[in-house]
């Protein structure tokens, strides 16, 4: 029997593909009596993607479910970024909008295995190692994975047993692709392998959790800022943020933020700045900044990466001197 982590009451958006993982949870979901409705983006990348959300659609009419399909652009660059980005602010939108609970994603223990090996490989710290939780808090709702600690082997039986239709994504099986290595040599581990490691990941989060306690973020506008602490527990903080905007620190750069004692770009799309009392992060905004506003950022010793951000966020002067000052 597969063991899905409880989820609070309310109702769910399942973020929905039509692979093994989504399709398992779609019905683990209606065994246990969870309420939930179904999104699904289409890419256009894959022929079979038409089918993808035609079974997706054909699901949710048949088990009386919602069912929200998005048509994605063509990317031109930096597919995986532009995707996630167009993917989040969809089931953003949606969960806005209906009022759910939270969205529920598929991630199943073998993702966890494959982004830790492929994290050490590269040089990562224990935070990054981890990975994803059961619960990450977005900006604006929650995400679930229910599957967490269950095997993709696990997953596979099921839909083998209760005859759960589900489609394979051929890319998946490219040895070009260096997650695909890692995801062949995951597969070849025995099944008998998977409680042991949960059991590691479980050791590794506890001791993480006491090493790094949780830190209440402070919000201004678009910028998100930490009161600082000694360097690790800042570099922790800034990790943690980074993994929610769908980026990963590598190694060189987490190098190059101490370097630059915080305050630096991360691959020209967020700024990471701080004076002696907090972190502050962005995503990295441009302006032309008025003198007036200019003599006031002087005064307040406000740093310079974030001036733009705090400009179009339209802040009254009153509450950027509150903010700074208190």
């Amino acid at each position: 029997m597969i063991e899905v982590e409880p989820l609070p009451k309310g109702r769910y958006l399942l973020g929905f593909s039509g692979g093994v993982d989504s399709s398992a949870l779609f019905f683990l979901l209606l065994e246990r009596g969870v309420e939930f409705d179904i999104a699904i983006v289409d890419y256009g990348m894959r022929e079979q993607s038409k089918e993808e959300v035609e079974y997706a659609q054909n699901l949710a009419k048949k088990y009386a479910k919602k069912c929200f399909h998005a048509q994605a652009p063509k990317f031109q660059s930096n597919f995986e970024s532009q995707a996630r980005e167009f993917r989040y602010r969809f089931f953003s939108k949606v969960i806005a909008e209906f009022a759910y609970e939270g969205l529920l994603l598929a991630h199943q223990l073998d993702d966890r295995v494959e982004w830790m090996m492929m994290q050490f490989c590269k040089g990562a710290g224990l935070n990054t190692l981890l990975g994803f939780d059961f619960v990450e808090v977005r900006e604006g709702f929650k995400i679930y994975r229910p599957l967490w600690k269950v095997s993709k082997k696990q997953l596979y039986k099921y839909c083998q047993d209760q005859e759960v239709k589900y489609f394979e994504d051929c890319s998946n099986y490219a040895d070009k692709y260096t997650r695909n290595q890692f995801r062949g040599a995951i597969s070849s581990l025995p099944i008998n392998s998977a409680s042991g490691m949960i059991r590691s990941f479980d050791l590794l989060m506890q001791e993480r959790d006491r090493l790094y306690p949780k830190v209440k973020p402070c919000f201004f506008g678009s910028i998100t800022s930490y009161k600082r602490e000694d360097e690790e527990r800042d570099m922790h903080q800034i990790d943690l943020w980074l993994k929610r905007e769908g980026y990963v620190l590598s190694f060189a750069q987490r190098k190059e933020v101490l370097k630059s004692n915080f305050s630096c770009e991360i691959a020209k799309q967020w700024v990471i700045e701080r004076d002696v009392r907090r972190i502050y992060l962005a995503k990295k905004a441009e302006a032309i900044l008025p003198k007036d506003f200019k003599d006031l950022m002087r005064r307040l010793k406000v740093p310079h990466k974030i001036r733009p951000n705090i400009f179009l966020d339209s802040k009254s002067h009153e509450e950027i001197k509150n903010f700074f000052i208190n």
